[in-house]
């Protein structure tokens, strides 16, 4: 197996960090066109009331770079270590898909109890990866 493959989730997470960056960005634009927000929200990022919508989106793409931060080292540790595996690849992959569910569920419904369960498969993915890099190094 080569030792590159683990940043396919890496990509693949970057990617969707992309999507919902648009996602954001689309809710936004609707929000200023349905005068929902004035424009001028935007200078300082400061109103009164927000849509839920644009408040769900911010807070979704601010969640993307708090949790990740942990996940795109992890990946490189386990790439300077030469640790890929297939324990390696499956839980970077897990923790991809467990956050496009937390995502979607997130952007959508945003059933609470689903979105803690999508956020704790992450975690658990997560913390994973973490082991397997201890492991490695002790």
């Amino acid at each position: 197996m080569q030792n590159t493959t683990i940043f396919f989730p890496v990509l693949a997470m970057a990617f969707w960090t992309f999507g919902v960056t648009f996602f954001m960005g689309r809710v936004r634009f609707r929000a200023v066109r349905e005068n929902k927000i004035d424009l001028t929200y935007f200078k300082i990022n400061h109103a009164k009331q927000r849509p839920e919508t644009m408040v769900r989106a911010a807070q979704h793409y601010n969640n993307l770079f708090e949790i990740n931060s942990l996940f795109y080292p992890a990946v490189i540790v386990i790439y300077l270590l030469q640790a890929t595996s297939l324990m390696t690849l499956l839980l970077a992959w897990g923790y991809f898909i467990s956050r496009v569910f937390h995502s979607l569920i997130h952007l959508g419904k945003n059933d609470v109890q689903k979105r803690f369960i999508a956020f704790l498969f992450s975690l658990v993915f997560l913390l994973g990866l973490w082991i397997v890099v201890l492991l490695k190094i002790i």
